[in-house]
């Protein structure tokens, strides 16, 4: 974290760590740690229906093992036979993103997710995020925009989550640049998928090992 992120204070770190429910842990060969991802589970009432909920916490992977598709793997195995434990419940990934490379997981996994630059959007999906989002978030939470602006931002080190031209040319990485310019100050854009086989991309089935889709 303190590689990646300026204004990391240790113990607000492992307070928000005790918080969580799992952690999952990028190791080289050697054993030293070269990514992480804190995940917190959410039940949740919206109208009448229960939710389950998986919450991303802090998310780190170091330059030299971002192409490596373990992470990837390990996180999307262990939350789909997390979501299928309770199959009569809807569960969803909600997560808060100050860097557009953590933003790009959904595009890229997930067929459909919120907010989308496709516009595609399953219609109850809004309404759910911004529920999660104020539950957990409350006052920090902007409905009106979908950031998160918290009392204690831990904003990229310089360098980090800056895109290069070409990435800026993606589409995905602009719409989110566009939705959350105030990214390098640490705000955070709320997203929010359904967990599910059906909303897998091409690419998403195959981080779950699934041939032919």
């Amino acid at each position: 974290m303190e590689r990646h992120y300026d204004r990391v204070e240790r113990g607000a770190f492992e307070s928000d760590l005790s918080e969580k429910h799992w952690v999952v842990l990028l190791r080289a060969e050697g054993g030293d740690v070269k990514g992480f991802s804190t995940l917190a589970e959410m039940r949740h009432s919206v109208g009448q229906e229960s939710i389950r909920a998986l919450f991303s916490g802090d998310t780190v992977v170091d330059r030299a093992f971002r192409v490596s598709p373990e992470l990837s793997r390990t996180w999307g195995a262990f939350a789909f036979r997390w979501a299928e434990e309770v199959p009569t419940e809807r569960s969803f990934w909600f997560l808060i993103s100050s860097g557009f490379r953590t933003f790009r997981f959904l595009p890229v996994f997930f067929s459909r997710y919120v907010p989308s630059p496709a516009g595609n959007e399953v219609e109850d999906w809004s309404r759910i995020l911004f529920s999660l989002a104020r539950e957990r978030f409350g006052q920090s939470f902007d409905p009106e925009t979908g950031i998160v602006r918290l009392k204690n931002p831990t904003p990229l080190k310089a360098g980090e989550g800056e895109p290069t031209g070409r990435e800026r040319s993606d589409p995905d990485v602009e719409f989110f640049l566009r939705r959350n310019p105030g990214w390098a100050a640490g705000d955070e854009l709320a997203c929010l998928t359904e967990i599910s086989r059906t909303n897998l991309t091409r690419a998403g089935a195959r981080m779950l090992r699934e041939p032919g889709r």
